[in-house]
């Protein structure tokens, strides 16, 4: 197992956002996530992957959070709570334990994946952003 730690403040310009996660539709209603972090702060952080194999994976790999991330890009947010795997090049940071990063979740379930042939932490059972009723200005 990878070691797991917090950074309460994890630059974003650190992060590597991937040009292919994309979902459809998503630029409705990030303008709404960003206004819901603006008012109500993050719900969970971002998840960063940095112990992958260097040849086949970006360094500081963003994970889970990809909707997240373009929000606080919007909101003009320089850093980010972040759970990252592998090493962690910023301070001040904070090891934990597999069951302590469950704790930093409020909407959905952190586990433990190894059936991808590779092993990663995920989320499951996350609200459907887009299902939200935010109140747009549209």
């Amino acid at each position: 197992m990878f070691d797991i730690w917090y950074c309460e403040k994890y630059p974003l310009d650190e992060i590597q956002v991937s040009d292919r996660v994309y979902h459809p539709g998503s630029e409705v209603w990030r303008p709404a996530l960003a206004d819901n972090i603006r008012e109500q702060g993050l719900v969970n952080p971002l998840i960063v992957l940095n112990h992958r194999d260097r040849t086949k994976y970006k360094e500081r790999w963003l994970k889970i959070g990809n909707n997240r991330y373009w929000a606080l890009r919007e909101l003009n947010w320089e850093y980010a709570p972040v759970i990252i795997t592998g090493t962690c090049p910023i301070e001040p940071k904070q090891k934990l334990t597999f069951e302590e990063a469950k704790q930093y979740f409020k909407d959905g379930e952190l586990w433990y994946d190894t059936e991808t042939g590779y092993e990663t932490l995920r989320l499951r059972k996350v609200s459907d952003p887009a299902k939200y009723e935010y109140p747009l200005n549209v």
